[in-house]
């Protein structure tokens, strides 16, 4: 399997998969250098400075995952804080990846970024 190659600002830690003469971000000339990553041997990839992130992401490279909930009662605000279990965090985090409408697929692809596919 061939290694993909990333190239990394050396200013600002911005990634980009293709050599870019300026970076994007820091505006700074040349200073995009190539790297291959290390090849993952199990559990979780790092997550790497610069790289664009989606929130499910971050949450699934969590130890832990915590639920806030909000309900009105005789117009006072209650807020109450949770952990979630191991199937609850696969739940939310498949409500990041699909939106209102969660799957057996989206369920499938959270429990995988958690590491708990079966």
């Amino acid at each position: 399997m061939k290694q993909k190659t990333i190239y990394t600002c050396q200013q600002c830690g911005y990634q980009s998969p293709k050599w870019l003469g300026k970076c994007p971000d820091c505006q700074q000339w040349n200073t995009l250098v190539e790297e291959t990553p290390a090849p993952v041997r199990g559990g979780r990839p790092p997550l790497s400075a610069g790289a664009p992130l989606r929130l499910a992401e971050v949450a699934a490279t969590a130890e832990a995952q915590w639920q806030v909930s909000k309900t009105v009662l005789d117009g006072v605000t209650l807020s109450s804080i949770s952990v979630l279990d191991a199937q609850q965090r696969v739940e939310e985090i498949a409500r990041m990846l699909g939106g209102v409408k969660i799957t057996d697929t989206t369920r499938k692809h959270a429990a995988e970024m958690l590491g708990t596919a079966a």
